[in-house]
Parts: structure tokens; sequence; C-alpha cells
């Protein structure tokens, strides 16, 4: 009986050592991640294509106005697109022409301290539409 009391203040002892830890931990995890908004993820998105171009848009919120630089690559490391800018609310659209010997295009959102790729994969296809118009003989 003696050591089933023990067992028992044993592991209510850990579950409060636990419990203590998780939340006095709380605190410096929300202070780390409030101290690093300088740049949100960006986003890049596919609208599709027009004229045999590709759409895309990139979105950055960049509040601290830092340097961050935008590439575009092919499949084969051929930069299509480099440029360095300081917006605080980046919103860009690009077209690009559909490459003909790759298949996949690469965007590189890139700070002093981070680097963000975004890759698609394109794939063309063709279609074939033909129309038949069938009328009655009499």
């Amino acid at each position: 009986m003696k050591m089933q009391l023990i067992n028992r203040f044993r592991k209510a002892s850990v579950v409060v050592l636990l419990v203590s830890l998780l939340v006095s931990g709380l605190p410096m995890l929300s202070q780390a991640s409030e101290g690093d908004t300088t740049n949100t993820k960006p986003t890049v998105q596919y609208l599709g294509s027009e004229n045999n171009k590709l759409l895309f848009e990139v979105k950055l919120s960049n509040e601290k106005g830092e340097k961050f630089d935008v590439v575009v690559k092919e499949a084969n490391g051929d930069v299509l697109f480099i440029q360095r800018y300081n917006d605080k609310q980046y919103n860009q659209k690009f077209q690009l022409p559909q490459p003909e010997d790759s298949n996949k295009i690469t965007f590189i959102i890139r700070t002093q301290q981070k680097e963000y790729a975004e890759s698609f994969q394109l794939a063309a296809e063709t279609k074939l539409v033909s129309d038949i118009v069938v009328t009655r003989l009499k």
C-alpha cells in the first residue's frame, strides 16, 4: 500500500513538472515568433496562361523594408528574371514565355537571413478539336 502511494506521488510530481515546464516555455515561444516579423512567407501563385505566356503572381509582406531578391529560373538553371527590392508590400505579376526545353519554373525569394523557393512543374497539353456538322439529306 505504501509503495502504491509513493508511485502515485512520483507520477503526479512528474506530470506537475512537465505542465509547469510547458506553461513557463509558452511566453518564450510567443516572443520568438513575434520577434521575427521581418518577412512573412511569400506566396507564389499560378494564374493561368494568356497568348502563350504563363502568368504568375508573387506577394510578400516585408514590414521592415529590408532588401530581398526575386529570382526566376528554368529547370536547367537559366535565369529568366532577377531583381532586388525593398518594398514593404511587394505584389508583382510575371508573364513568362513557355519554355521550350525545360518543364519547370522556380521562383526564389531571398533575404539576408532566409531563402524561399517555389517550383512549378509545367505540362503542355495539346487539344485537337474537330467539329463535324451533320445535315439530313432529303
